[in-house]
């Protein structure tokens, strides 16, 4: 006991030299030293001491080597646990090589195993050194288990967004795409909740944008296994501060490489067939042993790809100059890449999916792999209708057939029993508990009686993921007519939610729209219905309660003139007619959008009225006087007076023109159609003259003050009129974008999401 004290005291001292010479006794290596039964080992790998990991697994000897990296904490973790999901590769691999094939292969308290964890922590490189570890049998059985969830590393790699491991597991292991977890959900239904990776759901500024377009990423490497995967968790070999220096040296050698390997290329695709429709197709470029992939769908023809590359290169260079670090930089290239797996995801998701049908019919459960032998025969449709009443009895687990069905989550089995007896809800389970208790504890059926999950296209629809509605639709093209519990096509979610591109991409792909863009949900209301209603969604991410509400008149009248007159239902259950909707759901943020503009227009319009004051004032005194004999200005000939001249009336007309288009607001009657045009259009009408009147009068102020400078100093002026200029200029640069997003807002014919919304 005073042993473990002294490990403990040593452990948590953070005297690992110590440890290490304590850790050759056999016995000091089982010892558990804390409460929650951790070894030393596993808080070397906690805090992440790699060498002293190294060390440590070094002193096991290989025939104790099962026995003491098989301890587990309280919640069933051994240390290879903890070094794949938090560990480096180094950290890893010395305790992966050390341990057995069943070490490796052990469950913690949750059902996990390390090459679960690795793929839950996008651990990529971990991940293929315990895969390493392994013979394809025990690998091919170990990555088939699930956790107590139900989850599969496939679920674990999606949920975490680690779309380059979920390729590679996908790749070896291709029947986990069609595995279900308990809840219903496959890999395709965790990719339609992740807007976030994917690009028609990330939204950027102005300047992200443009990086975002000239952001050249690594070349996708789809190569199965870990011989693709070189170099990762490596870091740089160089300092923080010479980042931005390294990133300029990689885009020339990049530029370099490029245009070495695309006469290459185009040597080799005479040779081959390379016309493919695909976006993600790679092809290895062998020879000047570059082993590179190229990518080759070009928008622009081949010829042009050089150029095309150095603007690129110009571009972002200049980007860097003007402040746009490396950093942020790499945040945009980093989530370019990570949208452009995610695509190549979805595409073998669905791809390999192709025997998915439509048909809930109950006869071909789909919520887990079931042993058939565990479930209860129940009659089909032919069956059902020469025996009225179905057969409930026991079988062997002393349960009635549709509560072991109850407990193993089959959804479509309950509903088949449902619907074909309903008195089977008050059957009682070996707990006294019936149905209800049952489903609420399982959670597998959140609705009694309409158990079926929404289909990935539905959750698609309602996120916005417009990659994963086009791509089942192509697949799938049935897919369209699917509903949720609440009789909710996908067009109803789309609009539900007011997501403008998916709502787009419906319009333009449906060719039977009476059916789908004519659905009701089970209160009666149309596509209009739901547009016009003012839910919880918040896609429009602008400021000020005025223009949310304009952008909810844009996208009623958008979804609206989307279809010919007359074509949505005028009345649903409710006899409530969209107009009427519309008005009533609005009332607040019309009145919140009122008192935003009163207060906004109030102080712009003190504002206007000083800057017109000092223009005013400035325009009226003439710099140098007048000639007493003609009545002119002595200064008319020097070109300063003349940018004074000009300027000065300028912001005058304009601090006017801005005063005056307040003013215009503040008497407004504020109504409903108000905010559909004239009133946002007057507002950002006022704030560019009220922004222009201010640059004149600078302007103005600047050429006044040149002629008060003798001859001798008018050299330095123009130095310090920059400098006075300058915090204007940079804080006009910090508005542009938001300024940008608001012309574009009002004057657009569609709403658009103007902010980020799934940014990360």
């Amino acid at each position: 006991m005073g042993q473990e004290n002294t490990l403990f005291d040593d452990v948590m001292q953070g005297r690992w030299e110590r440890v290490v010479t304590a850790y050759a006794d056999p016995e000091t290596q089982k010892s558990r030293i804390t409460t929650s039964e951790d070894t030393a080992l596993h808080i070397a790998v906690l805090n992440g001491q790699t060498e002293i990991v190294r060390q440590l697994v070094k002193q096991i000897h290989d025939e104790h080597a099962a026995a003491v990296l098989m301890l587990q904490n309280v919640r069933g973790s051994t240390a290879i646990h903890l070094a794949a999901a938090v560990g480096d590769a180094d950290m890893c691999g010395c305790v992966a090589y050390k341990a057995p094939a069943e070490v490796i292969g052990t469950s913690n308290g949750e059902g996990e195993t390390p090459l679960f964890l690795a793929a839950m922590s996008g651990k990529t490189w971990n991940f293929f050194l315990l895969l390493d570890r392994l013979d394809e049998e025990k690998a091919d059985e170990i990555c088939h288990r699930r956790s107590c969830k139900g989850d599969t590393i496939l679920h674990a790699a999606i949920s975490g967004e680690h779309f380059e491991l979920a390729y590679h597991i996908i790749q070896k292991w291709p029947d986990l795409v069609n595995t279900r977890r308990e809840d219903g959900a496959s890999p395709l239904h965790i990719l339609a909740v992740k807007p976030s990776a994917f690009r028609s759901s990330s939204h950027f500024s102005l300047f992200d944008r443009i990086i975002y377009s000239c952001a050249n990423i690594d070349d996708l490497d789809q190569t199965s296994g870990s011989s693709g995967l070189i170099d990762i968790g490596r870091g740089h070999n160089y300092p923080e501060n010479y980042e931005t220096c390294m990133t300029f040296f990689h885009w020339m050698k990049k530029l370099s490489i490029s245009c070495l390997v695309r006469p290459i290329h185009k040597c080799v695709s005479q040779e081959s067939n390379v016309d493919d429709p695909e976006s993600f197709r790679k092809e290895t470029i062998q020879g000047a042993g570059f082993g590179r992939r190229v990518n080759l769908k070009e928008v622009f023809p081949p010829n042009y790809a050089t150029i095309i590359d150095f603007f690129k290169l110009v571009l972002m260079t200049l980007l860097l100059i003007l402040g746009f670090g490396h950093a942020r930089v790499t945040k945009i290239k980093r989530m370019k890449s990570a949208h452009t797996w995610a695509n190549v995801v979805l595409k073998t998701l669905v791809d390999s999916a192709s025997l998915y049908r439509y048909e809930n019919n109950g006869r071909k459960p789909t919520n887990g792999d079931t042993d058939p032998a565990q479930i209860p025969e129940f009659p089909t449709e032919d069956q059902h209708s020469q025996n009225s009443v179905i057969n409930t009895s026991e079988p062997e687990t002393g349960e009635k057939a549709i509560l072991v069905a109850t407990h193993m989550g089959i959804t479509d089995m309950v509903d088949k029993f449902m619907k074909a007896s309903p008195a089977v809800n008050r059957e009682l389970d070996m707990e006294n508990e019936n149905l209800v208790l049952v489903s609420y504890k399982k959670e597998n059926l959140p609705h009694l009686g309409s158990v079926s999950k929404e289909t990935p296209i539905l959750i698609a629809a309602k996120m916005g993921v417009k990659e994963v509605v086009q791509k089942i639709l192509e697949t799938f093209p049935i897919a369209i007519h699917d509903q949720d519990i609440d009789n909710k096509n996908v067009v109803l979610l789309a609009v539900e939610n007011k997501h403008v591109q998916v709502f787009k991409l419906l319009k333009e792909k449906v060719i039977l729209k009476e059916s789908v863009f004519g659905q009701v949900d089970k209160d009666g209301n149309s596509a209009l219905h739901l547009a016009a209603t003012f839910g919880d969604s918040r896609p429009w991410l602008i400021p000020g309660a005025g223009l949310q509400m304009q952008w909810e008149l844009k996208w009623y009248k958008f979804v609206k003139q989307s279809m010919p007159p007359n074509f949505f239902r005028q009345y649903n259950k409710r006899n409530h007619t969209p107009k009427q909707i519309l008005l009533e759901t609005h009332k607040q943020l019309a009145k919140s959008g009122s008192e935003w503009l009163t207060k906004t227009s109030e102080s712009c319009s003190v504002v206007a009225a000083l800057v017109a004051t000092v223009a005013f004032a400035g325009s009226s005194t003439v710099p140098g006087g007048n000639k007493e004999d003609t009545g002119t200005p002595v200064l008319e000939q020097e070109p300063a007076f003349n940018v004074f001249a000009i300027t000065s009336l300028v912001a005058l007309c304009l601090s006017v023109t801005s005063l005056v288009t307040f003013l215009t607001i503040l008497t407004s009657r504020f109504d409903h159609k108000d905010f559909a045009k004239s009133l946002p259009r007057k507002l950002i009408w006022g704030l560019t003259s009220l922004f222009l009147s201010i640059a004149s009068m600078l302007v103005s102020f600047c050429a006044a003050h040149f002629f008060v400078l003798k001859d001798s100093l008018r050299m330095f002026s123009y130095p310090v009129y920059a400098a006075t200029c300058l915090p204007v200029t940079i804080f006009l640069l910090s508005t542009f974008s938001l300024y940008y997003d608001l012309i574009c807002a009002i004057y657009s014919k569609e709403p658009q999401h103007s902010l980020k919304e799934f940014h990360p």
